[in-house]
């Protein structure tokens, strides 16, 4: 993958005719350096000729495909000040980030924690141990699984690194359904 356009650019959205077709939801666009096998006549493609570089559209469904498993980190310890372009930065540095939610109080200021996304468990992991006391925003942050309020109850008081007061790590989490909502999950 050469680059990702998320959200995807309004004419690409309008050329590929997805609003006329019914998509009312997110889009992106990722660019291939080339095409193999010739797939760049595949739907959604554009260019592909040569060594030119081969762009592809993907949505967001919905309905019986939108159960998409997806795997959620939780950043604590982030500035108040920290954007979610930055922690998207830093965590994307482990594979694609499919979204980052900054919580936020009824004033509008952020609550110091951060959820991210990922599309494989091994992107994911890869981000705790990566980005685990790098900084944000002039900070150091915690990232550890994002856990639902009720299991995170249920084990306790669970550190960042994951430990309970035994000093044993808690397992990795099932992935959650994007139906999960932040205020369903830990909140820091």
């Amino acid at each position: 993958v050469e680059e990702v356009e998320d959200p995807a650019p309004e004419e690409a959205v309008s050329r590929a005719r997805l609003t006329a077709d019914g998509c009312s939801g997110h889009v992106l666009l990722v660019t291939y350096p080339t095409a193999a096998g010739g797939s760049e006549a595949a739907a959604g493609a554009e260019g592909g000729a040569g060594d030119l570089p081969v762009r592809v559209w993907a949505r967001q469904m919905a309905g019986e495909g939108a159960h998409v498993r997806k795997w959620r980190v939780i950043v604590r310890n982030l500035a108040f000040k920290a954007s979610e372009a930055q922690v998207k930065a830093v965590l994307g540095q482990a594979g694609f980030v499919w979204e980052v939610t900054l919580p936020r109080g009824p004033d509008g200021r952020s609550k110091g924690f951060a959820f991210a996304t990922f599309m494989t468990r091994a992107h994911a992991e890869k981000a705790i141990q990566l980005c685990n006391a790098k900084e944000i925003a002039g900070r150091p942050v915690a990232v550890d699984w994002a856990l639902a309020k009720s299991q995170y109850q249920q084990a306790g008081a669970v550190g960042a690194s994951g430990a309970g007061a035994d000093g044993a790590r808690s397992p990795s989490p099932a992935p959650h359904d994007e139906q999960l909502g932040s205020e369903e999950l830990d909140d820091g």
